[in-house]
């Protein structure tokens, strides 16, 4: 027989990682890091915002 799982259920340590995250400044290698996934997450979800600037290949 299986039990079912509780998928609300966050333990004690995702608790306290959690605070100290609110609490505490990012790293600037943290900062670094979310600066270049939103400029990813931004080229993925908008792709033609960027063909303007695109002249690399424009002369091809």
């Amino acid at each position: 027989m299986r039990l079912k799982r509780n998928k609300g259920y966050v333990s004690e340590i995702d608790k306290i990682l959690e605070e100290y995250a609110e609490t505490h400044p990012k790293s600037p290698a943290q900062l670094s890091e979310f600066n270049k996934y939103q400029r990813i997450y931004e080229l993925r979800d908008n792709p033609e915002a960027n063909k303007e600037n695109a002249k690399l290949w424009r002369e091809f």
